[in-house]
């Protein structure tokens, strides 16, 4: 939840930019935006941690101690394969342009009326971050069902929500305003499931 919150500060930074003619705030904004976007599993791996901490090995997945670090190793080691991405592959630019949508063109990144952001770094790598994410939730989220299963639907529903609004929209802003629309929801489920003593691993 603080890395989807930290996409909607950034993505609030550029749009106050954008609005008052002021590059420092675009640039601040795409600045957080290029390095939150690939920290996801970082997160997901910390709480990991958190969640495990103090459990005792028999409550452990896959019964291993060191097991707990797998995510958090995963994570660390997938953001510096992007930062050496980022090294390779210049920036178009160092602030966020709004998307200009032209209806005489057949191949528009964006829709009419969808005010996203045309993001001047790489982000195709989010497929692969998407794939780890869910992989790491089925694997520590416990118990599976339903606890595992209501996070992987709540990534997924949100997925397939911005793939219905605008297909070229998916890896776009779109992703981010429903998964932030849709993470007080997936809270407030894992509360009330881990009030039922199950391991609470979101909250």
């Amino acid at each position: 939840m603080l890395c989807y919150g930290l996409m909607q500060v950034s993505e609030m930074l550029i749009w106050r930019g954008i609005d008052t003619n002021t590059p420092a705030l675009n640039r601040a904004g795409t600045a957080v935006g290029k390095y939150t976007l690939c920290a996801h599993n970082v997160a997901l791996g910390i709480g990991v941690l958190i969640a495990y901490w103090s459990k005792s090995d028999s409550e452990l997945p896959f019964g291993k101690r060191y097991m707990i670090w797998a995510p958090l190793i995963a994570g660390i080691l997938f953001y510096a394969g992007v930062m050496v991405n980022y090294a390779l592959v210049p920036d178009e630019s160092d602030t966020t342009p709004a998307c200009d949508y032209d209806k005489n063109k057949k191949d528009n990144h964006c829709t009419k009326n969808s005010a996203r952001l045309q993001w001047p770094f790489p982000h195709t790598y989010y497929n692969v971050s998407y794939a780890i994410s869910l992989l790491i939730l089925m694997a520590y989220v416990r118990p599976l069902w339903p606890n595992g299963a209501l996070v992987a639907f709540f990534y997924t529903f949100s997925f397939i929500v911005t793939f219905v609004l605008g297909k070229t929209q998916v890896q776009g802003s779109y992703w981010c305003w429903a998964a932030a629309a849709f993470a007080p929801l997936l809270l407030a489920g894992n509360t009330y499931l881990g009030h039922r003593a199950m391991p609470n691993f979101i909250s």
